[in-house]
């Protein structure tokens, strides 16, 4: 359920007097919260607010303790399975508006982790609080010093009837003698009350739990059509079904037989069995309750398993889908790296290959230089030597010019001197 649903959920149960929102705030607890404190604070028909297991905390339970305290109307509380007691901030909170509530008197905080801290301010609400007739505190790790000053709250509080602190790992005697304050709370409350006609009661309290069970019955009926609870297997009582009428009319018969008798011990005996009845009752229907609770949440755990177990094999058969082409790429991919590795190998051997050629090359480069440099070296040579051989060339050039000049000069000597003999 998201935050929306909520808010649409929330605006149809506008006009109930049960508020029912147990586990429907799990993933958005603080969120959650704050929109039913809204709606808590604006609502004068919720008479009973069902908030549990919804991993409530401090913070949470702050904003709650807000609403609480402008709410005039809400006469039973259901916190139990949330975590309100980690942090005993959460608990001071609460209490603090309870003192100040005067319309709650059922408060269930079963299984909320509070401790003897969370206890000792639990203590001080019942020392200020005189509403609260029921108290509820099962499986919670308060210990011994926390159901002490629980203990000395109760000596106070004439106005408790029931606190259950079983599962609290508080000590017998400790859990004795509360109970025993709670028994003088009742009794008190039997001999302040006036007298009644108890055959109309009983007429009125038989019609009112045939009422009560034929409409559990029909809903019941309903709800099962729907598939929206699990079917439970019913109890049996004396031989017989148990149920509200049958409790309230055995109850009504003996404090009627209480009035008839005349006999002191008589009627104590009488008033002796109408408490420890009462009290077998409130067992049987905390039981009841419990073993309710416990099929709610098996139900919860197999509710949809078929629906689960459709997905499970859809998502079975996808997965095995994805694994047969995860297993098909894969051989791809492996048919890709071994083509790969061939090129690479291929690569390296060329890499190989040109690497030697290249040393080869290098070598032969340098027998190529040390032989230019030879050849440079004699080409050097070769030019000093022609160098000598032009030098005397040039010498032996002059002096052929010079010996032509003579030999010119000569000539000139020699046609002069025919001329003249031939010529007288």
């Amino acid at each position: 359920m998201d935050i929306n649903e909520l808010r649409n959920a929330l605006e149809d149960n506008r006009r109930n007097s049960k508020l029912q929102l147990g586990y429907a705030l799990f993933d958005m607890s603080e969120a959650g919260v704050i929109e039913v404190s809204k709606f808590v604070e604006e609502n004068p028909f919720v008479l009973i607010l069902d908030l549990r297991g919804n991993n409530i905390g401090a913070t949470a339970a702050l904003r709650l303790s807000k609403a609480l305290k402008i709410n005039k109307s809400i006469q039973g509380l259901i916190l139990k399975g949330n975590v309100i007691g980690k942090d005993p901030a959460g608990v001071q909170a609460l209490c603090s508006a309870m003192k100040v509530n005067m319309s709650i008197v059922h408060l269930d905080l079963t299984q909320c982790e509070i401790n003897a801290e969370g206890a000792k301010y639990i203590a001080e609400l019942l020392l200020e609080n005189t509403t609260l007739l029921h108290l509820d505190m099962t499986n919670n790790p308060i210990g011994a010093d926390g159901t002490a000053a629980i203990l000395d709250a109760t000596k106070k509080n004439k106005s408790l009837l029931v606190c259950d602190l079983k599962g609290c790992k508080s000590g017998e005697e400790i859990m004795h003698e509360i109970t025993f304050n709670m028994r003088e709370n009742k009794k008190k409350v039997l001999k302040s009350k006036a007298p009644v006609d108890l055959q109309a009661a009983l007429d009125s309290a038989d019609q009112a739990a045939i009422v009560h069970v034929e409409e559990q019955k029909v809903k019941k009926a309903i709800r099962l059509k729907a598939g929206d609870i699990w079917p439970a297997t019913p109890r049996r009582w004396g031989g017989g079904r148990f149920n509200a009428m049958r409790g309230h009319a055995l109850m009504l018969k003996l404090m009627m037989k209480e009035r008839e008798e005349t006999l002191p011990d008589e009627k104590a005996l009488y008033r002796d069995l109408v408490i420890y009845m009462d009290t077998m009752f409130n067992g049987v229907v905390h039981h009841h309750e419990c073993r309710g609770e416990a099929e709610h949440r098996e139900w919860i755990a197999t509710k949809g398993f078929e629906e689960r177990e459709k997905r499970y094999i859809r998502e079975v058969k996808e997965t095995e889908v994805k694994l047969q082409k995860a297993l098909a790429e894969k051989e791809s991919l492996k048919r890709i790296l071994n083509y790969n590795e061939m090129i690479l190998k291929d690569n390296n051997e060329a890499v190989a290959e040109a690497l030697c050629s290249n040393e080869l090359f290098q070598q032969q480069a340098v027998v190529d230089q040390q032989g230019w440099k030879q050849q440079v070296a004699a080409l050097a040579k070769d030019r000093v030597d022609l160098l000598g051989k032009l030098a005397l060339n040039e010498q032996d050039s002059e002096l052929l010019e010079e010996e032509v000049q003579d030999m010119r000069a000569h000539v000139a000597k020699f046609q002069g001197d025919m001329r003249s003999f031939i010529e007288p």
